[in-house]
């Protein structure tokens, strides 16, 4: 900015958005961030709808596990029955609290 005498970012980009075109636009912000998501393993409904759950819900545990807690018992059985791994269920330490259940994924067959 300051080799230019601009005082912003966007003045730049106005500028750029007036010569270029809006690919080199897009190719120079997807350089500048930090991550890379791809979702070529997304091939079906199933994919898409866990892939979902788990940004929402999922949590990592460590390395090379992650799981899933909820108290929508409908939720996890569905996933448990697509996926051939069983849940637990943890039942409420007070009142008012409802059962949890939950699926824990890893690399490790053993789990």
């Amino acid at each position: 900015m300051e080799k230019y005498g601009y005082k912003t970012k966007k003045s730049i980009t106005d500028k750029v958005k007036k010569y270029e075109s809006a690919e080199a636009i897009t190719i120079a912000r997807n350089n500048r961030k930090d991550y890379k998501i791809q979702f070529d393993g997304v091939t079906n409904n199933f994919n898409a709808y866990f892939l979902g759950l788990m940004l929402t819900d999922g949590y990592i545990q460590d390395n090379n596990k992650f799981g899933i807690d909820l108290t929508d018992e409908d939720c996890i059985a569905f996933i448990s029955k697509v996926t051939g791994k069983e849940y637990k269920t943890y039942e409420p330490t007070s009142l008012g609290q409802k059962p949890r259940y939950r699926l824990v994924f890893s690399d490790n067959l053993s789990l």
